[in-house]
């Protein structure tokens, strides 16, 4: 009986001592994850100081963004992002340089992927620019005869795991614009009722989230693109030229507007340019013409839409 009890009160005393030793490791690992995530941010701060090209940055990235939080991951895409920004004027600089502006006509002309129109380029330094700047993380555009370099907003999708809802919000708006443009050459590219669409993405995201260092940016940009969204684009007027009659498209938009984003800013402020085109006999007026600088909502559209609830 004594050999039981004593067995009983070893195997007792072992489990007690497991146990306590067990959270011991938490603060050890915890440790480890701290001390990698430290000299990841030195090594990142290190390659900004040094002005590394965006396709270095994204190359850290890539190989890093794993090893940190959501907070430390947001400040590396959020840096990424500047340094793009920043590198844009003299990446369109380049590809304006010599000759690069005809022999890029080879790049739009194909009907290949990325790789295989940098191939098709005649110049062994510019595939070698263009490599870097699509590796670099960007887009190129052709917009009036000239080319325009954008962020590929839909690269940076590949880290949504590793960062915020907001940021994902933002990267998934900027990349639908980055992906299919709303407008080149003074006309809208898409259609009437996608633009709209997009407008009321983009409110929804500035009301969401206020605090956001985006926020201003969006609301600032929407404000803007309802304006257009009322009186169309210079080839694609949102009235007919003769008889000053509105483009049944955009008239049909601006009712499924009503209806389908009811609630929002940007339904109330196209319910009232129906009330006044209809008060018009839906034609082009002086009232008309001036409704989008007349609208109270519209010219305080920010603070329009923090205020409803």
């Amino acid at each position: 009986m004594k050999k039981i009890i004593i067995m009983l009160l070893t195997i007792s005393l072992a489990l007690t001592g497991c146990m306590a030793q067990a959270p011991v490791q938490q603060p050890i690992e915890q440790e480890s994850k701290d001390k990698v995530s430290k000299e990841v941010s030195t090594e990142f701060e290190k390659l900004l100081a040094e002005n590394k090209k965006p396709k270095e940055i994204i190359k850290f990235i890539d190989s890093n963004i794993e090893k940190v939080e959501k907070a430390q991951a947001l400040d590396m895409i959020e840096s990424l992002i500047k340094v793009q920004n920043n590198s844009l004027e003299a990446y369109m600089d380049k590809i304006h340089e010599g000759n690069n502006f005809e022999l890029m006509v080879n790049y739009f002309l194909s009907s290949k992927d990325e790789t295989g129109r940098i191939n098709d380029v005649k110049s062994e330094d510019l595939k070698a620019l263009l490599h870097e700047i699509l590796d670099g993380g960007y887009k190129i555009h052709m917009v009036e005869g000239s080319y325009v370099l954008v962020i590929d907003y839909e690269k940076l999708k590949k880290y949504n795991s590793n960062i915020t809802e907001e940021m994902k919000e933002f990267i998934a708006l900027e990349a639908e614009e980055s992906t299919n443009p709303f407008a080149m050459d003074a006309g809208l590219i898409i259609s009437v009722e996608e633009f709209a669409d997009r407008i009321a993405k983009a409110e929804k995201y500035f009301k969401s989230y206020p605090d956001s260092p985006r926020n201003e940016e969006i609301g600032n940009r929407n404000k803007g693109r309802i304006g257009l969204y009322l009186t169309g684009l210079d080839n694609t007027p949102a009235f007919e030229y003769g008889n000053k009659k509105i483009n049944e498209e955009f008239l049909e938009s601006y009712k499924k507007t009503v209806k389908d984003y009811k609630g929002t800013v940007f339904a109330k402020i196209v319910e009232e340019y129906l009330m006044v085109l209809e008060k018009n006999n839906f034609k082009k007026t002086n009232e008309v013409e001036a409704f989008p600088e007349k609208s109270e909502l519209l010219k305080k559209y920010d603070i329009s839409v923090k205020g409803i609830k």
